[in-house]
């Protein structure tokens, strides 16, 4: 529900992500138009900014520190960075790995 959000990308991965923010923020728009009532007839504003001053790493295959290295995916910032949703391959993987622990 934030009008102004930052996307931080790998640098191999800045022309695809440019590419579909529109139609990412359309569809975000439409979920939110049609799941909180109180948007329903309103329009909604957003920004999408991509940040081009600072990219995720770029994935090492044999790299000592994990934080060294990203497989893709974005990182969302609002708020000046005080919200942030990390949406990267490495960190869906953690995840997955967390819940197969018995």
């Amino acid at each position: 529900m934030e009008p102004e959000v930052n996307i931080r990308c790998r640098k191999s991965d800045h022309d695809l992500v440019r590419k579909i923010m529109d139609e990412a923020a359309a569809e975000y728009k439409k979920l939110i138009k049609s799941e909180v009532k109180a948007y329903n007839n309103k329009d909604i504003p957003l920004n999408l900014i991509l940040d081009e001053g600072k990219y995720l790493a770029e994935f090492k295959e044999l790299s000592e520190n994990p934080t060294d290295s990203c497989m893709g995916g974005v990182i969302l910032h609002a708020k000046r960075g005080r919200i942030v949703c990390s949406n990267t391959l490495d960190e869906r993987l953690q995840l997955v790995y967390g819940e197969a622990i018995p």
